[in-house]
């Protein structure tokens, strides 16, 4: 029961991730506001310090998008560091069914945890997107 669960998980994991693919392959969110040309860039170009370039100047939205990042991939090695724990726990048990319990829900769990993070992901960088899209035009 437990791997045809872990099995279901896996699967629809997957299915998410190369279901949000070609959200990652949009435009960055910088170039939406700051692009070539546009007012914003000719306004902060007179406010620019000498030497400073409009490269290194990000939206609000670009840096929540960059600290939901950090929190996110973050939260991924916590994921792949509980799987790590519960598959020991499961391969040790050595008969134990306390242990190898123990192991097996650590795993389920982590496998929620790690769809949990991608969908959230995925759902942030979507909002982000739209907000930024909306915003420009």
């Amino acid at each position: 029961m437990i791997k045809k669960i872990m099995v279901t998980c896996g699967i629809f994991s997957t299915l998410f991730f190369l279901l949000s693919a070609p959200v990652f392959a949009q435009t960055p969110l910088n170039t939406a506001i700051l692009g070539p040309g546009s007012e914003t860039e000719t306004l902060l170009k007179k406010f620019l310090p000498a030497g400073a370039d409009l490269s290194t100047i990000k939206t609000p939205g670009a840096l929540v998008f960059g600290i939901v990042q950090i929190i996110l991939g973050f939260l991924g090695i916590v994921v792949v560091i509980m799987m790590i724990y519960g598959g020991f726990l499961w391969v040790t048990a050595g008969g134990e069914e306390d242990k190898a319990k123990k192991g097996s829900t650590i795993l389920f769990q982590a496998a929620i945890g790690a769809v949990i993070v991608l969908a959230s992901y995925t759902i942030t960088y979507f909002v982000l997107y739209q907000l930024t899209t909306v915003v420009t035009q």
